[in-house]
């Protein structure tokens, strides 16, 4: 078999077939909702076509490795440079600071063929939000067959070596190895499943097995029968999958992919009118076409997020074609037969990675001038082991002033709790007539019912501390999984320790504040229970609205939206994630209603928000006074806390008031039984 492969329309024809349904789909996924499965078609046809030239080479002597990268190198490198280059040009422009960072991150890891991994190890799932703004993400597709070009040669070389072929058992074992991984890691994995080489291998065996099998026995009427049913396939898994996750639709649009490679036949292509110049074309370009296509959608998105301007979905497909057409004829063109140049296009890739590595170290903020500074204090209640923190979460909070312990006061605050079983006491006194247990969100209200408590003069005790929950079972039993803070070890022991409190010091009032969820109906009734038996009156507080931004510093990406203070200095905007308010809202009053006595419920929500009688929907209050409200999209800041003070004020006093109504009426009872008849 000689190593040159004949010119095969239908593979360009299913090239446009594989790329057309990406693009819609990241234009509209309602428009295709499998269009995404495009990319598994692509390493069927990479694993075929890889397979066939590697083959050929095999059987007339070996493979020309050095040969073999340089080609892979011209065809890939020159044009993925380009839109690298350009897209990190643009993003200094377009982009949020933080994701000014993620873009130089992402750079040099789709330069160095790791961008796979990289978006693996920042993002997590491919679906996420902060994902979806990386305008580089598509190039994790390319991390995966870059991968596959630099280890499958040296691979089928050993196996030549040892049978004197490629047995196709040999390579359907490893497809079937890889489909069972794939299937173990969606339930269990799915993002690694979803960006890695090992999970993706069986997709471009899948084209390497239709390689090895030949069709030569194959009638023209099986092959036309073999490649509509493959058209059938594909197409189905286009319609039918689902738009946010792994699924059998791989499986199929795989397999319909590797009926139509396996069936070489032109004919049926031909009689569907689909080797037309048009599809052809779209075939010959759609390298360049995935390129350009996910930066084009990422920036439009950023357009009309920051200046407020709607570009029209139309605009944007015409400058996807326009920006692969310019890449296809004066890069990717031109470069690909330029052998000499190879080594030259290696050093430019290494050179540019290497800048992009330098500028991942810039300082990227935004200008918080317009802004009173921003505070958190929420560090200075959270019960955690001493010295823990997350990277992540400090690099979010970058320009926010957060409020720290001072080293003098180190041992008189929580954390202390796991050394000298003691919890976090403010007035003095060794009674805790108010207790406090909640995650992040119990932390928000921290200041201002510290404020509160020593206005009215009641001694406060908190354990609350970042992504725990405020809820747990009763016996508690040992953890098997760590906390954000915590070792399992650590967890355990701070359960134990809150149970503790409320069994023997027995507050009077313990107030409750979390990331409301539906499933904390059920998480809470051990909880409350344990609290109402030791007579304690109960204090819940609602959730703020959260404000629709993503998982973003809130003062930083105001600042990037350019929002204007009115003469007052507040900010209204239509940002309101309205579900997540309203699950939240339902979710607590489902508690406090289950709870027969001692349980009453702050509400602070329609401090922040309002109705729109312009838009039909809600406002949000994310300034007050140059203030920011909010720390990011669910945290207040210490000033938006402030706003409820006066509720939660009142609250708290009612709750005291009713607490004092029972002992006076159990002292009387009491009193009563005891005196003589």
């Amino acid at each position: 078999m000689s190593n040159k492969i004949g010119y095969r329309p239908d593979i360009d024809v299913l090239r446009a077939f594989a790329v057309l349904p990406v693009v819609l789909f990241h234009l509209d996924s309602d428009l295709i909702p499998g269009g995404f499965l495009g990319v598994d078609v692509f390493f069927v046809i990479s694993g075929y076509l890889i397979t066939r030239l590697l083959q050929g080479e095999l059987q007339q002597g070996g493979i020309d490795l050095l040969g073999f990268w340089r080609r892979r190198i011209l065809r890939i490198l020159p044009a993925l440079m380009t839109m690298v280059v350009v897209t990190f040009l643009i993003g200094q422009i377009l982009l949020f600071a933080p994701e000014r960072n993620d873009l130089a991150t992402n750079s040099w890891a789709a330069l160095l063929s790791v961008s796979n991994i990289s978006h693996w190890l920042s993002y997590g799932g491919y679906w996420g939000a902060e994902a979806n703004d990386s305008p580089l993400l598509h190039t994790w597709s390319l991390g995966v067959e870059e991968q596959f070009y630099l280890f499958y040669p040296l691979f089928l070389l050993m196996v030549f070596r040892l049978f004197g072929n490629i047995p196709v058992l040999l390579i359907l074992g490893v497809l079937l190895i890889s489909l069972g991984g794939f299937a173990y890691g969606l339930l269990n994995y799915p993002s690694a499943t979803f960006y890695l080489l090992p999970t993706r291998a069986w997709e471009l065996a899948a084209g390497a097995t239709a390689a090895l099998v030949s069709p030569a026995a194959l009638r023209t009427k099986a092959a036309n029968a073999l490649s509509f049913l493959g058209l059938v396939f594909v197409a189905a898994a286009y319609i039918f999958a689902m738009p946010d996750s792994l699924s059998l639709w791989n499986v199929v649009a795989v397999a319909g992919a590797s009926l139509i490679v396996y069936s070489s036949t032109q004919n049926l292509f031909s009689k569907l009118r689909l080797t037309n110049q048009a599809l052809l074309w779209i075939g010959l370009i759609s390298y360049s076409l995935y390129l350009w296509h996910y930066p084009v959608v990422v920036y439009g998105k950023a357009i009309e997020t920051r200046y407020s301007s709607e570009i029209s979905p139309v605009l944007l497909f015409f400058l996807i074609f326009l920006f692969a057409w310019i890449s296809y004829r004066f890069v990717e063109t031109p470069l690909r037969r330029a052998k000499s140049a190879a080594s030259k296009v290696g050093f430019a890739t290494l050179f540019l990675a290497g800048l992009a590595l330098g500028a991942q170290n810039f300082d990227y903020q935004e200008n918080l001038a317009n802004f009173k500074p921003t505070q958190w204090a929420g560090n200075l209640y959270r019960v955690n082991p001493r010295g823990a923190s997350s990277e992540g979460v400090d690099e979010r909070m970058k320009g926010i002033e957060v409020l720290q312990k001072t080293p003098a006061a180190e041992d008189t605050y929580a954390g202390a709790y796991l050394e000298k079983g003691i919890v976090l006491e403010y007035s003095g006194s060794d009674k805790i007539e108010v207790f406090v247990l909640g995650d992040s969100h119990g932390l928000q209200w921290a200041p201002v019912i510290d404020e509160i408590m020593h206005e009215i003069g009641k001694t406060v005790s908190f354990m609350t501390a970042d992504g725990t929950p405020a809820f747990f079972n009763i016996p508690v039993q040992p953890d098997a999984q760590r906390g954000l803070l915590f070792t399992s070890e650590q967890l355990t022991d701070f359960k134990q320790a809150r149970l503790r409190v409320i069994r023997e010091r027995k507050p009077e009032l313990v107030i409750i504040s979390a990331a409301w969820r539906e499933s904390h109906i059920k998480e809470s009734e051990d909880v409350i229970s344990e609290i109402l038996k030791s007579g304690a009156q109960i204090l819940f507080i609602g959730a703020p609205p959260r404000l629709e931004i993503g998982d973003r510093n809130a003062p930083q990406y105001l600042s990037y939206l350019g929002v204007q203070n009115d003469e007052r200095g507040d900010v209204w905007l239509d940002l309101v994630d309205s579900e997540h308010y309203q699950e939240a809202k339902i979710t607590v009053k489902s508690i406090v209603d289950r709870c027969e006595s001692n349980c009453r419920l702050v509400e602070p929500g329609p401090i922040y928000i309002r109705s729109s009688k312009d838009e039909g929907g809600w406002l949000l209050k994310v300034i007050d006074n140059e203030e920011v409200l909010y720390i990011d999209d669910d945290h207040l800041s210490v000033a938006g806390a402030r706003l409820s003070k006066e509720l939660i004020q009142k609250g708290v006093l009612a709750a005291f008031a009713e607490h004092d109504v029972k002992m006076a009426n159990l002292n009387e009872v009491n009193n009563a039984s005891e005196s003589p008849e």
